[in-house]
Parts: structure tokens; C-alpha cells; sequence
């Protein structure tokens, strides 16, 4: 969501208050988000909690929001 947007990680960890090292490890699937942390991001993003919820994924790897396997990523 962070790309889509155009938001460079520096500026999302500015309007989210979330250090750029802790957002990098979110966005590489690095540990676990807490509720708090991803309400942050969310806030930062803009984005409604039915907006968050409803992404559909594109990575190239195990979601780890729905563990769908993806054979490529987004076309």
C-alpha cells in the first residue's frame, strides 16, 4: 500500500511515527505487527480499516495476510 501510494519509507515512518527499520521489517514479512503498529500505518496510509483489509495481495511469495501462494507478482 506504501508504494501504490508514491510513499517512500522515510515519509511513512514521519506521518506514522514508526521507525523506517521497524516499517522495512513489517513490509518483509520480519516479525510480527502488533494492532498498534499497523493502526499507525494505517493512519499514516490514509486508509480505512475496510480499505486495509480488503488489498488484494500481489506479492511473489506466501501472503502472510491470507497464506495464498503467488506464483508471480502483480501484472
Amino acid at each position: 500500500m506504501r508504494t501504490r501510494s508514491g510513499m517512500g519509507l522515510r515519509e511513512l515512518a514521519r506521518k506514522s511515527g514508526v521507525s523506517a527499520a521497524m516499517l522495512s521489517r513489517f513490509e518483509r514479512a520480519d516479525g510480527d505487527a502488533t494492532i498498534s503498529l499497523v493502526n499507525k500505518i494505517r493512519v499514516a496510509l490514509d486508509l480505512s480499516w475496510d480499505e486495509l483489509m480488503n488489498v488484494k495481495c500481489q506479492h511473489e511469495y506466501a501472503c502472510i495476510f491470507c497464506g495464498q501462494q503467488l506464483a508471480k507478482g502483480p501484472d
